[in-house]
C-alpha cells in the first residue's frame, strides 16, 4: 500500500492528511497547533518535529510513502508571511526526508477546483469570518461528506485543506491530468521555438530550418 502525505503549513498551523494512493482511503488526519508559541521561531522548531510524531503514533510510516503534496507558497498575505510559511513548509519537508523525497507542490486554485469541484471564490472586499467561511465552506463540506467527519470550517479548516490536497492529488495521479500538462507544456515550448525562428528569420532574411510547427 503506497501512501500520501498532504501537508498544508501556515504560520499558526499545520494540517496534515495520510492516504492510500490506489484506494483513495483517508488513513489518518490532524491539525497541529502552534499559536499558543509568540515566536515564530519557537513554533518553526516545534512544528516540523510535532508532526513527525503525529505520523509515527498512526503507526503507517511502516509502509511506502509515495509523495508528499504540498501547497505551492503564495504571498497573498505579503512577503514576510509569505516566507514563514516556507520555512515551515521546508522544516516538515527535512523531518520527512528519511521516508519520502518525492514532494509534489500542488497551486491552491488547482486543488481546489478537483477536489470542491468549483473555482475558488472571490473573497475580495469581505471581512475576514466571512472570507474564511466563503473559501473554506466548500472544502470543510466536501471532507465531511466524503469520509464521514464532523469538520468545523472555523477551527478544522487546516486539517480539511490537507484533505482535499491529498485527495486531488490522487485524482491527478490516476486521470491522464499529468499527460496532459506535459502535453501542454511541450506545446507552449514548440509555439515559442516558432515564433522565435520566425523572428530570426524575419530579421537575417535567411528561411527557418528544422522541423518546427506551423
Amino acid at each position: 500500500m503506497a501512501l500520501i502525505i498532504a501537508i498544508d503549513a501556515s504560520t499558526n498551523n499545520i494540517g496534515y492528511a495520510v492516504m492510500s494512493l490506489g484506494e483513495e482511503k483517508l488513513l489518518a488526519s490532524g491539525v497541529i497547533h502552534l499559536g499558543h508559541y509568540d515566536d515564530f521561531y519557537e513554533r518553526l522548531k516545534r512544528g516540523p518535529r510535532l508532526l513527525k510524531e503525529c505520523l509515527k503514533e498512526t503507526n503507517l510510516m511502516d509502509f511506502p510513502i509515495d509523495t508528499i503534496v504540498i501547497e505551492q507558497p503564495f504571498f497573498t498575505n505579503g512577503p514576510s508571511v509569505g516566507k514563514s510559511i516556507s520555512y515551515m513548509i521546508g522544516g516538515c519537508l527535512c523531518i520527512l526526508a528519511p521516508w519520502c523525497t518525492n514532494v509534489f507542490e500542488v497551486a491552491a486554485g488547482q486543488w481546489y477546483s478537483i477536489f470542491c469541484g468549483i473555482k475558488k471564490p472571490n473573497v475580495k472586499g469581505m471581512k475576514p469570518v466571512e472570507r474564511l467561511l466563503a473559501m473554506k465552506g466548500p472544502i470543510v463540506q466536501k471532507s465531511n461528506e466524503l469520509y464521514g467527519l464532523n469538520l468545523d470550517v472555523l477551527k478544522d479548516n487546516d486539517r480539511a485543506d490537507a484533505i482535499g490536497m491529498a485527495k486531488a492529488y490522487c485524482y491527478m495521479k490516476k486521470s491522464n491530468y499529468f499527460d496532459l500538462q506535459k502535453d501542454a507544456k511541450d506545446e507552449k515550448s514548440k509555439k515559442k521555438k516558432l515564433k522565435m525562428a520566425q523572428k530570426k528569420a524575419a530579421k537575417t532574411g535567411k528561411p527557418i530550418k528544422g522541423e518546427l510547427p506551423l
